[in-house]
């Protein structure tokens, strides 16, 4: 049912973008095309996000953490604070790929890896 609706919705949205509108200026009216809105559908959902460095690098603080590792991105934001060693030594990272990865490797080797995953929220596929 959650799925029936947010895809009637995002189907609502689509329908929406692209429409003209006319907009009324003085004395003359003028055709404007409607702004073209990008839809993001969360990951998970059954289609395949893929995001660039630069999309990642925008979430770099302590309450806006992306990583990526092995080629997947991950949302670490929730568990900073439960992170039981030094979580600065996180956010010195936060919005990279492989700055996060080799200080990942450096400090766990590959014994944290499954927490990683499991305690990151997917995000998507790093191009």
């Amino acid at each position: 049912m959650k799925k029936a609706i947010m895809m009637i919705i995002l189907l609502m949205i689509i329908a929406g973008c692209g429409q003209k509108a006319e907009v009324q200026t003085g004395d003359t009216t003028q055709e404007q095309a409607t702004v073209a809105m990008e839809v993001v559908t969360p990951a998970g959902e059954g289609e395949l996000i893929t995001l660039s460095t630069a999309d990642l690098a925008l979430h770099n603080t302590e309450s806006d953490c992306w990583i990526a590792y092995d080629g997947k991105v991950y949302d670490i934001t929730d568990y900073i604070p439960r992170h039981p060693g030094n979580s600065a030594m996180i956010t010195e990272t936060c919005g990279t790929s492989e700055e996060f990865a080799a200080a990942f490797a450096n400090m766990h080797g590959m014994s944290k890896v499954s927490t990683l995953v499991q305690e990151g929220l997917y995000k998507g596929d790093l191009e």
